[in-house]
């Protein structure tokens, strides 16, 4: 009833990282003040108009946030969390609104000096407003920032030397530090990568596969069969070949094939792997490398075989069965390393 990709990435609960993966999420996209700001919202409005539609938005966040907690948050940043932000906004929104309405009346109430207690609530909603603008965005914004600017750096640290500025908001030392140590424990088990991170990662694949675009239909045998463990874009340039996604993303049998790996040394979404000899049972028998302009480049990355595949472009692979590379690659430019 599930998609495949449910049982290649889900092998049982793991609370420990789920729990950890949707608090990095609160802290960095202020979660923390989003929920209670809409639970006012909701509050206000149920006893306003006697209307409870403003609980619909956060029952479907609520439960979604625990299924998200069982199966141990997600391999990217916080794509799952996408649709909580329009369903939060409005009710936030009222929130604010409502507690503005509170203080204007306690200024009132307390006799404060005339302008704040002549302020009303159009006055006060947007002085709640831009604090809690900034709590929400602050942090991730500085990480957006400063991962594009590190390119490979994995793990972005906050700190005084690159975000004095944040640090001197109050409270923002203490989120600082504990989003610090949360995205570093999920950094060892592959949960919520940074977005730029992947942005840098399919960068360099393109760059290796996408020569290959160049190359005719046909030059692969039809029986050539491939495995990897990251094939979008690898099997996108190389349409005719039959690639077996070793995580399990496109395959049954391995993302059914049982994990026995506990869960502090699991990675997510990586933890399903080939049964044994099911890969030969494939006929698994090509292996290519990315995209090399001449042949000294094409064996430098360690091929043993190098086909030109147009010109200007060679494609390195290696295979098992030297006498099935003869035979499919006869009459073609076939090299092979010395």
């Amino acid at each position: 009833l599930l998609p495949n990709a449910y049982y290649a990435k889900h092998v049982r609960p793991w609370y420990e990282m789920g729990f950890a993966y949707l608090w990095a999420a609160a802290l960095e996209t202020g979660l923390y003040l989003l929920l209670p700001l809409a639970w006012v919202g909701m509050r206000a409005r149920l006893r306003q108009s006697r209307d409870g539609i403003y609980a619909l938005p956060l029952l479907l966040v609520g439960v979604h946030m625990a299924y998200v907690a069982r199966i141990g948050g997600d391999h990217f940043a916080y794509r799952p969390l996408d649709f909580y932000w329009p369903l939060l906004s409005l009710p936030a929104a009222v929130g604010i609104v409502h507690l503005a309405s509170r203080l204007a009346e306690g200024a009132r109430r307390l006799g404060l000096a005339a302008p704040l207690a002549a302020a009303g609530t159009r006055i006060w909603a947007p002085v709640l407003f831009a604090p809690v603008l900034f709590y929400c965005s602050a942090v991730q914004s500085l990480l957006f920032h400063k991962t594009r600017a590190k390119h490979r750096r994995a793990f972005i640290r906050i700190n005084e030397q690159n975000a004095d500025w944040l640090l001197a908001a109050p409270g923002m030392p203490m989120v600082a530090a504990v989003s610090n140590d949360l995205r570093k424990k999920n950094l060892m088990r592959s949960v919520g990568g940074s977005s730029m991170g992947h942005a840098f990662y399919a960068d360099r694949q393109l760059w290796a596969w996408r020569p290959y675009e160049k190359m005719e239909r046909g030059i692969i045998p039809d029986d050539a069969v491939a495995s990897a463990a990251g094939i979008g874009i690898f099997s996108y340039y190389l349409p005719d070949l039959t690639v077996i996604d070793t995580l399990g993303l496109t395959d049954a049998v391995i993302a059914r094939n049982p994990v026995t790996t506990p869960n502090q040394n699991r990675r997510i979404a990586h933890d399903r792997t080939p049964p044994a000899g099911y890969l030969e049972q494939r006929g698994l028998n090509f292996e290519p490398f990315p995209a090399a302009a001449d042949i000294n480049e094409a064996f430098q990355q360690g091929a043993k075989y190098a086909l030109q595949v147009g010109p200007g472009l060679w494609m390195p692979f290696n295979s098992p069965d030297g006498q099935w590379v003869r035979d499919r690659f006869s009459g073609q430019d076939l090299r092979i390393r010395p």
